[in-house]
C-alpha cells in the first residue's frame, strides 16, 4: 500500500508539475510588433517583434519558432536576398528561456534612414516585416509555407491592418512609420481579440535585459478557449 501511495504522490507532482508548465506556456505572448524601422520618420532602425511572458515561472522555448506572414500570405515563406534563400521565421536555440514577467526581443531587417537603435536583440528574424499590415505568430514548432488557420502548435498570434491570420472578430489597427502594434496593461491583456489587445502607439522595445517588467495591471482572463487552444491547435 505505501509503494502505491508513494507512485500515486509521484504521478500527482509530475501532473501538478506539467499543468504548471503548461499554463507558463499560455502565458506567452506577443507584446510588441514594429515594421517601420529604418524608414522615413522611423523611430527606430530596425523592425522588431518583442514576446512577454506574462507567468510567474520561466519558460522553455527550445526548439519553438517565431513566424511572421504578410497580410495574406502563409506562415514560414521563403524569400530570396543577395542570391540566398531565407525563411520568414526563427527557430529558438535549446536551453532558450523567457524569464517571469519578462521579455525577450527578435529584431528584423535594419533600414536605411538614420533612426536610433534599438535595444541588443536577443535573437533575429531575417524578415523585412510590413510598416502597416502583416501577421506574427508564436509556435511551438516551425510552420513552414503553412495556411492560416491550418498551422500547428500555436501559442499566441496578432494580425495588424488587413492580416487575416487574426485572433477574434477585428485585426489590430493597421501601423505606420511611427507606431508599433502594442498590447495593453504592460503585455498583459489577452482576451483572444487582435483588436480590442493591442494599441497603435509609439515603440518602447524591451529585450532580456530589461529585467522583469512592473506587472501594471491586473492580467485579462481569456475565455475558456483561449486558455485551451494550445491544447487542440
Amino acid at each position: 500500500m505505501r509503494k502505491a501511495i508513494t507512485v500515486f504522490a509521484a504521478l500527482t507532482a509530475c501532473m501538478l508539475l506539467a499543468g504548471s508548465a503548461m499554463a507558463a506556456g499560455q502565458a506567452l505572448r506577443v507584446s510588441q510588433v514594429y515594421g517601420g524601422g529604418g524608414n522615413a520618420g522611423a523611430q527606430y532602425n530596425q523592425d522588431f517583434i518583442e514576446i512577454f511572458n506574462a507567468s510567474s515561472l520561466p519558460v522553455d522555448i527550445s526548439g519553438w519558432a517565431v513566424e511572421y506572414a504578410s497580410a495574406s500570405g502563409s506562415w514560414g515563406t521563403s524569400f530570396a536576398s543577395g542570391g540566398s534563400t531565407f525563411f520568414n521565421y526563427t527557430v529558438f536555440p535549446q536551453g532558450t528561456l523567457i524569464q517571469p514577467c519578462s521579455y525577450i526581443l527578435i529584431g528584423g531587417a535594419v533600414g536605411t534612414n538614420p533612426a536610433p537603435a534599438l535595444p541588443t536583440p536577443d535573437f533575429s528574424i531575417p524578415t523585412n516585416l510590413s510598416g502597416t499590415n502583416g501577421n506574427v505568430g508564436i509556435f511551438t514548432q516551425v510552420n513552414p509555407n503553412t495556411v492560416c488557420g491550418t498551422e500547428i502548435g500555436l501559442v499566441d498570434k496578432v494580425a495588424y491592418g488587413t492580416g487575416i491570420c487574426k485572433e477574434g472578430a477585428a485585426a489590430a489597427a493597421a501601423l505606420s512609420n511611427t507606431t508599433a502594434a502594442t498590447r495593453k496593461q504592460c503585455g498583459l491583456q489577452d482576451t483572444d481579440q487582435n483588436g480590442a489587445d493591442f494599441d497603435a502607439i509609439p515603440p518602447t522595445p524591451h529585450n532580456a535585459a530589461s529585467g522583469p517588467a512592473a506587472c501594471c495591471a491586473t492580467p485579462t482572463s481569456k475565455s475558456s478557449w483561449g486558455r485551451m487552444k494550445t491544447l487542440y491547435r
